[in-house]
């Protein structure tokens, strides 16, 4: 269960940013796999850092796919933007 969803952000080109979530599980170790624009992206934490943003960026739909030993389920899809 996803106990607290990721946010959306604005942040300006040249910065990084970071997206978190928080579960639980009731049955084995939790997984996590965050996604940018539907590609795989960050490592199997609870968290994601950005590379440096560029304009490329802008309004990114960012989410996590969280798994368990019972299966998964998908965070909020939020959006990244930059700002200048």
């Amino acid at each position: 269960t996803i106990t607290t969803q990721p946010t959306a952000k604005r942040e300006k080109s040249g910065s990084t940013t970071t997206f978190d979530i928080a579960a639980t599980t009731s049955g084995g170790a939790l997984h996590y796999q965050w996604k940018d624009d539907g590609a795989n992206v960050g490592t199997d934490s609870s968290s994601y850092t950005t590379a440096t943003l560029t304009l490329g960026d802008n309004a990114s739909e960012i989410y996590c796919v969280v798994s368990d030993d019972n299966g998964s389920t998908t965070s909020s899809v939020v959006t990244l933007n930059r700002s200048e």
